[in-house]
Formats: C-alpha cells, sequence, structure tokens
C-alpha cells in the first residue's frame, strides 16, 4: 500500500511539472520598444479613441502603434532587439512588427535615423 500510494505521489509531481512545462512554452511573449528621449512633442495615435495623445519618456510602444513628432519634435526610441531609432520633426512611423531579431518600421513620412551595432539584428523600413 505504501508502494502505492507514493508512486501516485511521484506519478502526479511528474505529470504537474510536464503541465505547468508545457503551459509556459506556449504562452508568447510580447515585444515592446521604449522612448528613450524627447524633445519637442511626440504623439502616439490611440485607435479606440481615434486620436493622437501626448507620448512621454519611457512609454513603452508595440507593434500597431504610430509614433509622430511635431514640428519642432524629435525623438530617441529604443526596439528590443537593441537597436536605436532617432526621429526627426514632422515625422510619422508605424510599427509593423517588433522580435528580438527584427524590427519592421513604416514611416509615412518625415526622417528616420536607425543606428544597429549588431550584425545579428535587422531593421526593415518601408
Amino acid at each position: 500500500m505504501k508502494r502505492m500510494f507514493f508512486f501516485l505521489v511521484v506519478l502526479l509531481i511528474v505529470s504537474m511539472t510536464i503541465i505547468s512545462f508545457s503551459w509556459a512554452q506556449d504562452e508568447s511573449s510580447v515585444m515592446v520598444g521604449r522612448i528613450y528621449h524627447i524633445e519637442g512633442s511626440l504623439l502616439r495615435y490611440v485607435t479606440a479613441e481615434d486620436d493622437w495623445v501626448a507620448a512621454v519618456v519611457d512609454a513603452p510602444f508595440g507593434a500597431g502603434d504610430t509614433l509622430y513628432t511635431g514640428s519642432q519634435g524629435q525623438a530617441e526610441l529604443v526596439v528590443p532587439n537593441g537597436a536605436w531609432i532617432r526621429i526627426s520633426d514632422n515625422t510619422q512611423v508605424q510599427f509593423i512588427g517588433l522580435d528580438s531579431d527584427v524590427a519592421e518600421v513604416d514611416v509615412a513620412a518625415g526622417l528616420a535615423t536607425y543606428y544597429n551595432k549588431d550584425n545579428d539584428l535587422e531593421v526593415k523600413d518601408t
């Protein structure tokens, strides 16, 4: 009887470990970048409100977000793969995709400068 009880306890522990491990693998992480520096105005488009709102330093942004600098605005952004993006005045950028090895950015208007110091990273600009 003790042997059967011990076997059941071990079986329960092993099965719980396997289940929790498989759940942890199924969860996908959301990659976000950060607004590092702002000069002048930087706006973020909020689709739920259908309006532009002021962005602040250290605010996160992700895939699908759109940022716009005003006529006297500039901003520095850090994307998850470690690349830096500097956007000049009157610039609108939309982040199509953010991943640990690639960042896809659509520059609708203005000037964006990219700084990438890693050979394994990609920045795709459309």
